[in-house]
């Protein structure tokens, strides 16, 4: 990830985590497990932050993801060939393909695969996933890294 992306992740990354939490309360689950995505990204000039919870009213309905949401909001509001980072904040369960349980809610088979053909989504992009809670943990990683955690597939293909 070019240096300049990273400090300007690193600038907001204080105002992501918060818009994640905050876009998280609006999230609708049936069993309410709810989860906020804010997500990074550059047109060539500028950045923009998008927002997006998740949604699923009825058990057995398809599940509507908060990180899918952000970056198809982006998609849909302009031309953002880079997805510099994307914030994830939820309560950690177990990944439902590896098994991990991680500290904090990272993003889910579906939306791995989903960052995976999203061209805009780099090896390199971040992902930083975080507690619902202030004082909570939080952790950080490459696309590539998520990937290589949750799957033995190789991202390449």
């Amino acid at each position: 990830m070019d240096k300049k992306h990273v400090h300007k992740y690193l600038k907001l990354k204080n105002t992501l985590i918060n818009k994640a939490r905050q876009i998280r309360l609006k999230g609708y689950q049936h069993r309410g497990f709810l989860v906020g995505c804010a997500t990074l990204v550059f047109d060539g000039t500028q950045y923009r932050i998008f927002t997006s919870a998740n949604f699923m009213p009825i058990k057995g309905w398809t599940k509507v993801c908060a990180e899918q949401g952000a970056l198809v909001a982006a998609r849909n509001q302009g031309s953002y060939p880079l997805i510099v980072a994307i914030v994830v904040c939820g309560e950690p369960q177990p990944d439902e393909e590896s098994g991990i349980t991680s500290t904090t809610l990272h993003p889910c088979g579906n939306c791995r695969r989903f960052f995976r053909g999203f061209p805009e989504v780099k090896a390199d992009t971040i992902i930083c996933t975080v507690s619902v809670d202030e004082k909570g943990p939080q952790d950080e990683c490459t696309f590539f890294e998520l990937w290589q955690l949750h799957t033995s597939e190789p991202l390449a293909a």
